[in-house]
């Protein structure tokens, strides 16, 4: 006879957390790269766009720090649930009026907004990654986030436009999400940082330790903006339609995802594999044309999900605190923001796409490579059993179902009703 269970035995979430902390990640990348793309700077070489850049980062780094100042129940410099809560209604509070507005009052908010977005979009994935198995959560955040954006970017930007050499007036950044739908993306993040509370309050999964390379999400934005989910540029290099590349790079995102949501850890081997893969790709989207070029794009995409798991896995022993988050916020917002922060040399920032790429792909592929992941702060002798039920992300977890297949359907309807004349090759002006 089975005796009942006794009633003071907490519950625990059945997920631990993990579809929640994923789907916020998801969201912020989506709310984040709609204000990055649409970024209102002035696109003429010179201070003018550095100095903005510049207040942007400085806003990224001094928001952590005061927001981390207040009372958390984590390890010192790892958000909590409310942390990340308020973070993400800053971001979203600013992101609508500014991707709504034009005119002055559009450059007057886009700063603002780009900072609060980039350090929501930090927060979340410290947030996901300082736990056991965190890294290949956040990783599966950041590439649903990079597919959903991919796909609205495809049906919704205008790619009848010849590139011109006003940052301003390229469709490449020019504002593209409705009021309805950015709104919309703004609610579900507010609603997926409410759910993490709630699932942080069941599941009692305390952190482990603050992951080692949160920098690491700069390079990833700035390679994922420029080469690797821009449906845009990727059209402009293989000579097709805008519709048909969103939908190879939403398939690529796809294969991403399904590798991190398998229980198999990669093997060194694999891990080297694509560490080479990501620079490799995105040099390719650049030397070659035609199809080998988005071949190229799409193979780092799928690559870009293991290196950044294997770079998120890392934790720090003695967590040092909010100034070292602080820190890596700042460091996020500058390589996000490389282009306009180098323009002060008196280069266009289109033109800086060039050089910042390939760099920026290094970077991201360097932060991949580790021997090995230090075992968390107090971790006993259970620990790599419980490592290895939280790293494990069920392929049903809502956060795969919500976002993918949405992306998948958006870049198909547009592949196969407007997919349209391919956009004319990207003219980079590198002289003023």
């Amino acid at each position: 006879m089975t005796s009942p269970e006794p009633a003071s035995v907490p519950r625990t979430a059945p997920d631990l957390g993990i579809p929640s902390r994923a789907w916020l990640v998801a969201v912020l990348t989506a709310l984040m790269a709609a204000t990055w793309s649409s970024l209102v700077l002035p696109g003429t070489p010179g201070a003018g766009p550095a100095v903005a850049a510049v207040v942007v980062v400085v806003l990224a780094g001094l928001g952590t720090a005061l927001l981390l100042r207040g009372p958390a129940t984590g390890v010192p410099g790892v958000p909590d649930a409310r942390q990340v809560l308020v973070a993400a209604v800053v971001a979203v509070a600013l992101a609508v009026p500014a991707l709504l507005s034009t005119g002055a009052l559009a450059v007057v908010l886009s700063v603002p907004a780009l900072a609060a977005a980039l350090a929501a979009l930090t927060l979340a994935v410290v947030h996901a990654s300082a736990r056991l198995g965190g890294g290949r959560q956040a990783a599966t955040g950041l590439l649903l986030g990079a597919g959903l954006w991919t796909a609205l970017g495809t049906t919704l930007r205008r790619t009848d436009a010849t590139p011109v050499a006003d940052l301003g007036a390229d469709p490449w950044t020019a504002p593209f999400w409705s009021g309805v739908l950015l709104v919309a993306l703004g609610a579900s993040a507010v609603a997926a940082a409410v759910g993490l509370g709630h699932a942080d309050a069941l599941a009692e999964e305390p952190p482990s330790g603050r992951p080692r390379r949160t920098w690491v999400v700069g390079p990833a934005v700035l390679v994922l903006g420029i080469v690797l989910a821009d449906p845009t540029s990727a059209a402009a290099a293989a000579g097709v339609g805008v519709g048909v590349a969103g939908l190879v790079l939403v398939l690529a995102t796809s294969v991403g995802v399904w590798l991190l949501l398998r229980p198999d850890p990669w093997s060194p081997a694999a891990r080297v594999v694509a560490t080479v893969a990501v620079p490799a790709g995105v040099v390719g989207t650049y030397s070659l044309s035609g199809p080998p070029a988005l071949a190229a794009a799409a193979v780092a995409l799928v690559a870009a999900g293991a290196v950044l798991a294997s770079a998120l896995s890392a934790h720090r022993p003695a967590p040092p605190g909010a100034r070292r988050t602080a820190l890596a916020t700042a460091a996020v917002a500058a390589t996000a923001l490389a282009p306009w922060l180098l323009s002060a040399l008196g280069q266009h920032p289109v033109g800086l796409v060039l050089a910042v790429g390939p760099g920026a792909a290094l970077a991201l592929a360097a932060a991949g490579l580790r021997r090995r992941t230090p075992d968390p702060v107090g971790a006993g002798a259970a620990a790599p059993v419980r490592a290895s039920s939280a790293a494990r992300i069920p392929a049903r977890v809502n956060s795969a179902r919500l976002l993918l297949l949405p992306a998948l359907v958006l870049a198909l309807v547009h592949a196969v009703a407007g997919a349209g004349e391919p956009p004319p090759p990207r003219e980079y002006v590198i002289a003023p």
